[in-house]
């Protein structure tokens, strides 16, 4: 049984603003030890049977290495036209705002030669969600490790 907790289930969780933050020797120090403890609390799950498949969703997972503790790293597709549409909705973001975030992350190619799977969110999300089911099942079949699914 997987349990979904999406981004629309955070209500009131998200920053009132935006904030700037230098990636120091400090800063990238706990991001490697989240890592760590995320694969030691998954092994740990694992072996008392609770859990089968972990699902990791964050920003920078391809520059911060995740792939060193993911079996999988998946690429959830949206057209910019249609994540600018639900930028502007979901945070009401400026267009000015909108064009940094696009600016600052890494390409398309980049995305998708790093993926396992590419999950085309520009749908219902059902849509998506009965694709995310059948590369799951997929996934499942080929190995029986832990999993990182990211967007």
């Amino acid at each position: 049984t997987i349990t979904w907790l999406s981004r629309s289930d955070w209500e009131g969780t998200w920053p009132e603003g935006t904030y700037e933050m230098t990636l120091t020797q400090s800063l990238h120090d706990e991001i490697t030890g989240i890592k760590k403890y995320v694969k030691e609390q998954f092994q740990l799950e694992k072996e008392r049977g609770k859990i089968q498949v972990l699902v990791l969703e964050a920003a920078l997972l391809i520059e911060e290495h995740y792939d060193e503790i993911c079996d999988e790293l998946w690429y959830i597709y949206t057209s910019e036209e249609k994540r600018r549409e639900r930028l502007k909705a979901s945070r009401g973001y400026s267009d000015e705002k909108i064009n940094q975030i696009f600016k600052s992350q890494l390409s398309e190619q980049s995305f998708r030669e790093a993926a396992c799977e590419v999950i085309d969110n520009n749908g219902a999300k059902e849509d998506a969600f009965c694709q995310i089911d059948i590369a799951l099942e997929n996934a499942l079949r080929r190995r029986t490790h832990e999993y990182c699914i990211w967007t």
